[in-house]
């Protein structure tokens, strides 16, 4: 997973076009939720868009009551629609780990899933941009279903797994230009 997102980030680093621009990212609605997130996005004209997202969750308790912890990788491409670079639609895959638990049962898997994207992108400042973006798509979750009782985590059900369409992105996202 690292050796993927470094290999991403230097090839987008040394891939250079008379165009080319360079964006560093991060989702709010990620942040929100306790997620730490960043991205990247690899303008090599002004109609195409090549993104890169992950995240990570570090929240998880010793004694199993209550876990918000996962991380996921997110590349996506797009396609601008007007001569502005606001309107874009495009394609998306998501891929992660999660442990999530707030009380009684909690779950842990994995997600897999791709989709079509749209959205507007706005310009704050010359550098400074938001993304508002939404995502649907068709993926598959794998999980354990389990407990906390008597001192020991308790698995209740193995391989629990749900196919069918799902969010794939729902996203406010800072974006600063590097060039």
């Amino acid at each position: 997973m690292k050796k993927c997102i470094l290999a991403a980030i230097l090839a987008i680093s040394f891939a250079g076009t008379a165009f080319s621009q360079v964006s560093v990212r991060t989702n709010l609605v990620y942040w929100a939720g306790g997620l730490v997130n960043a991205g990247v996005e690899y303008n090599p004209t002004q109609k195409i868009g090549v993104l890169l997202n992950a995240g990570y969750g570090p929240f998880t308790s010793k004694n199993w009551e209550h876990n918000w912890g996962g991380w996921f990788a997110e590349p996506e491409m797009r396609y601008y629609i007007d001569g502005d670079g606001h309107w874009f639609a495009g394609i998306a895959a998501i891929a992660g780990h999660y442990d999530l638990k707030s009380s009684g049962t909690g779950r842990t898997g994995s997600v897999y899933a791709g989709g079509l994207t749209g959205g507007f992108r706005t310009m704050v400042s010359k550098r400074l941009g938001v993304d508002f973006s939404l995502g649907l798509g068709y993926g598959q979750l794998k999980y354990d279903t389990y407990s906390f009782a008597n001192g020991a985590r308790n698995v209740d059900s193995r391989d629990v797994t749900k196919t069918g369409l799902m969010p794939i992105q729902a996203d406010i996202v800072f974006t600063w230009k590097l060039k």
